[in-house]
């Protein structure tokens, strides 16, 4: 397993480190990490429930829909587009 990974979640969760961590990770290690994780959880899951369950991840909507509409309205000086006829 990705023992830099190990490493700096137990620094974070003890609050012993301050700034930047000492260990530098790469995403290999880090996707193994997560893999590690999930398998991990999968065999519990089916051992307590008898269920197993895929972690793949699945776009459930359209996730562009944030992108539709403007966060906050336009101040009243902004100048607005004008409008196709």
């Amino acid at each position: 397993m990705a023992v830099g990974v190990i490493e700096v979640a137990d620094q974070s969760v003890a609050h012993t480190l301050s700034g930047r961590p000492d260990t530098s990770l790469t995403f290999s290690e880090l996707n193994e990490a997560i893999d590690h994780v999930g398998s991990t959880y999968q065999q519990y899951t089916v051992l307590v429930t008898g269920t197993y369950y895929a972690l793949t991840p699945v776009v459930q909507n359209d996730w562009r829909t944030s992108f539709y509409m403007p966060l906050f309205d336009a101040p009243a000086w902004w100048p607005l587009p004008a409008e196709a006829d």
